[in-house]
């Protein structure tokens, strides 16, 4: 049956509250995870550069902590981003991240709620409301405003039941990759910040993990720099000798199309797909504005690189080495801004890294490169899964589709 959906105002549904706002003195460098507006991204919590505070502080909030099936929100910066908490994800809430609260009475499922505000469409909606130039926010009077629809419970349990089985999917393939990366990372950790196989042979050992002819590039002393010690006959140099950093270009909000060639990189990493590309091979973005600025993605292929994002691009080096070596470098030293945080290109540009030369730099990419292929293989799976996913949930929303009876759980 197909039928138009009534609507009513979110607040008929539930109560947007930010999250606490934790002082600054209460930061820790470990103790219990408290997610902020970054870690609120793409469907799910990222727990990369999630803050912590003390057990004796979280004793004090302990109403902040997730439960299982909470609905999440940035408010601040990139608005719109939400997250369903899994089961067993136990974090503290910062202020600007909201939780939706539900009415006792409410007739929508937290799931399907998720759901309908994963909605491209929506999501650029909550943008509109978003107030302020430099940094939007979006208020929990706008978010109440918002129009959503009231399904059978039958009906959104289908919804919720059909999203969370590409989920799930969505899930496995990102772990396998981050399995995939971390081993790459171990790899060039290794090499090229902790010199171990020059330790190795400073000691009379053969190095580890390698073949003669690979081992043999290796020095087996170490000399004084302007980084302390390195292996001897490495330069150091800055990464603009490196590389080239450029800044992206704005799209047009209509040039966005859910069923574009390319992937577009904004600041906090993909944000659409369009059909134009102003970068190609493998591509490095810089999020270089806003809440996730400082942190570097990667795709092979052509892509768009937004205003809000810089290119990388590699100078006769391989893109898996240099990748690598940008996730080494610690962005906090150069960010700026407190309100509005930004990484320009040319602090980036003027970091000083070692630089082993173009034969090892070779060898590790016949080494990370199957990684990186593989990666990016199962990227392309996961990318076909969550177009899939966004395509078909206004339609199920709509009632323009309706699932069989079987996917009901």
């Amino acid at each position: 049956m197909s039928f138009e959906p009534n609507s009513v105002p979110l607040s008929q549904i539930a109560k947007l509250r930010s999250g606490f706002p934790f002082k600054s003195a209460d930061w820790q460098s470990s103790g219990v995870p408290v997610i902020k507006i970054a870690n609120v991204k793409g469907g799910r919590i990222s727990q990369d550069g999630c803050g912590f505070v003390t057990h004796a502080v979280a004793s004090k909030v302990p109403e902040w902590m997730t439960k299982d099936g909470d609905v999440l929100i940035a408010m601040t910066g990139y608005v719109g981003e939400v997250a369903w908490v899994r089961p067993g994800e136990r974090f503290l809430i910062n202020q600007r991240v909201g939780r939706f609260e539900f009415l006792n009475d409410s007739t929508v499922l937290p799931g399907f709620l998720y759901y309908y505000l994963l909605q491209p469409e929506i999501r650029f909606a909550l943008e509109d409301m978003a107030r302020g130039s430099a940094q939007p926010n979006l208020s929990a009077g706008d978010a109440a405003k918002l129009a959503v629809p009231v399904l059978p419970l039958s009906h959104q349990r289908q919804i919720v039941s059909f999203g969370r089985a590409l989920d799930d999917r969505i899930d496995n393939l990102r772990a396998t990759n981050a399995t995939l990366e971390a081993i790459a990372q171990a790899i060039f950790k290794s090499w090229f910040i902790d010199f171990d196989p020059v330790r190795a042979k400073m000691e009379g050992r053969e190095p580890e993990g390698m073949d003669a002819e690979t081992a043999a590039l290796f020095p087996s002393e170490f000399e004084e720099s302007e980084l302390g010690l390195i292996p001897r006959g490495w330069k150091v140099v800055p990464v603009e000798q490196i590389a080239k950093i450029s800044g992206g270009k704005q799209l047009s909000r209509d040039e966005f199309i859910d069923e574009g060639e390319f992937p577009i990189f904004g600041g906090a990493g993909v944000m659409g797909r369009a059909n134009r590309a102003n970068a190609e091979g493998f591509v490095i973005v810089l999020g270089r504005v806003g809440a996730y600025c400082g942190q570097f993605f990667w795709h092979r292929g052509p892509a768009w690189v937004n205003n809000n994002a810089s290119l990388v691009t590699p100078i006769n080096r391989a893109g898996e080495w240099l990748i690598n070596l940008m996730w080494s470098i610690d962005m906090n030293k150069i960010k700026k801004g407190a309100a509005q945080p930004f990484v320009s290109n040319g602090d980036l540009g003027r970091v000083e890294v070692a630089d082993p030369g173009s034969g090892l730099i070779a060898e590790f990419a016949k080494v990370g490169g199957p990684l990186f292929e593989r990666i990016a293989s199962l990227q392309s799976e996961l990318n076909a899964i969550a177009q899939l996913r966004d395509n078909l949930l206004p339609r199920l929303i709509s009632g323009k589709l309706k699932l069989p009876e079987r996917v009901e759980s």
